[in-house]
């Protein structure tokens, strides 16, 4: 039932978002589609050495809400499979993940092709039957080729290992995210 709740309160959050637009230039909604491969070699300390990696039905979804001209919030949902040989869990891995993106790119350089964020957020991973949740460290960028599509790539570090509900075998890990992103803003 918890799951069932963490479920609803994100996509309506993700709604509320959505239903408070207005017609400025830099609220935009964006959705991503792309894979993911999911780095559990650590089973511990994050960061670590990248070393085993896992991409098996590797989907990935993120729905986005520019809420300023820096800040954003995104709804992602992935899906992969964890081989046994790597960690001690065999079985499907499924994500929903909130999180809060700050993007950093204008202080670095003047380009309006491309986007540099960091973020933080919370998430949820289901690995068969059982459930954890994490806090999450992000960054990454996206390449505009023009004003309704680009290249997304994101690093997620997430950070479970705090709590007793941590599944057996899947420690703090990495996901690594490459998708195609569409703004759907007219």
């Amino acid at each position: 039932m918890k799951k069932q709740f963490l479920l609803i309160l994100f996509f309506a959050a993700l709604i509320q978002v959505n239903a408070q637009s207005n017609q400025r230039t830099d609220r935009v909604s964006l959705i991503t589609v792309g894979v993911n491969a999911i780095d559990n070699s650590n089973k511990g300390v994050i960061p670590n050495d990248f070393n085993q990696i896992n991409f098996s039905s590797p989907l990935f979804l993120q729905f986005e809400r520019r809420l300023e001209r820096n800040w954003s919030l995104a709804l992602s949902l992935s899906t992969n499979k964890l081989d046994s040989e790597i960690s001690d869990q065999d079985g499907s891995y499924n994500a929903v993940d909130l999180s809060a993106k700050y993007f950093i790119d204008k202080y670095l350089f003047k380009n309006t092709n491309i986007d540099l964020y960091l973020g933080v957020g919370v998430g949820i991973h289901i690995i068969d039957e059982a459930a954890s949740e994490t806090l999450n460290l992000i960054g990454g960028t996206r390449y505009w080729f023009s004003n309704r599509l680009g290249l997304s790539l994101q690093l997620t570090s997430k950070v479970g290992e705090f709590n007793e509900t941590a599944i057996t075998g899947v420690g703090n890990h990495h996901q690594f995210s490459a998708g195609l992103v569409f703004n759907l803003t007219p």
